[in-house]
């Protein structure tokens, strides 16, 4: 059941069948993004559910009585497939949260196992042809479950060490950094992740959901952009695999975000609406 619509999305163009490559459209629609990042559909706030604001008005997240201050962080959990702009929506909505109170953000990135020793045996090229590197089984949830539940639990301000993914070149698997990163327990916590709707457990941990639908046509060509800037090593069979992820253990999630939007859509509209409905924050 859904409260409100803003705008209908466009059609999808592509379904989830895995699509020809062509190397010339490929360059192509790699030299437009690099001009003008502008290949993403109409911005739309696709839809909210009824009930997360159900959640939100009978108190997840409710202040002491008397007091409009936060009594523990907001978690929000972020979701979509590889390339729909996850890290764009988070940083926008945390920049539209910090004008109410402070926001931190971490990426389910970290919580993936250490491939460099899961897959010793194997050289980079080996592990990216042969492993799905985008299973769900190669993510640490109950760890990240568990470290979830302990930021709920925090008094605000305080902070807590997460995992810290170091990324894999062409020569190197992904691996875990010996030192983690601190995230602070602020008023409002924005995680983001392929696979951060992917359990009923993971999505309890959250005060609101949230899924960003991009066409997959956008989705490839931001996906190869991103890895030939950070010299990931890609490759057009990985992006295979991707889609072939993306059907069976992402898509399914969108079902059960509580807001579905698009990597563009004015989630200042969605900020304002956190702000009215939670009574979470000290009054203007």
């Amino acid at each position: 059941v859904f409260l409100m619509v803003f705008r209908q999305p466009p059609p999808a163009k592509s379904g989830l069948q895995p699509q020809p490559l062509d190397p010339t459209r490929r360059i192509e629609a790699l030299r437009r993004l690099l001009a003008e990042d502008n290949l993403e559909p109409t911005p739309v706030i696709t839809s909210v559910s009824l009930s997360a604001w159900a959640r939100i008005k009978t108190g997840l997240a409710k202040a002491p009585s008397g007091s409009r201050r936060p009594s523990r962080p907001f978690i929000i959990g972020l979701a979509g497939g590889s390339g729909s702009g996850k890290t764009q929506v988070r940083d926008v909505l945390a920049d539209a949260l910090s004008q109410f109170a402070p926001v931190s953000t971490f990426t389910q990135d970290n919580y993936y196992c250490d491939f460099s020793r899961r897959y010793a045996g194997l050289t980079p090229q080996a592990s990216y042809d042969t492993v799905d590197l985008d299973d769900p089984e190669q993510v640490l949830t109950a760890k990240l479950i568990a470290d979830l539940r302990t930021l709920r639990a925090m008094p605000l301000g305080a902070a807590m060490t997460m995992p810290r993914l170091v990324y894999g070149t062409p020569t190197t698997l992904p691996s875990l950094a010996p030192t983690g990163q601190l995230i602070s327990a602020e008023p409002f916590v924005i995680t983001e992740g392929i696979h951060a709707l992917g359990t009923p457990a993971l999505r309890r941990c959250y005060d609101l959901s949230i899924y960003v639908d991009v066409d997959e046509a956008v989705r490839r060509d931001r996906w190869l952009l991103r890895n030939q800037k950070e010299n990931r090593g890609a490759t057009c069979h990985m992006w295979q695999t991707t889609v072939q992820c993306m059907g069976r253990y992402v898509l399914p999630s969108r079902a059960q975000a509580d807001v579905v939007v698009n990597n563009t859509a004015d989630l200042s509209q969605l900020a304002q609406m956190l702000y009215q409905l939670t009574g979470l924050l000290l009054a203007d």
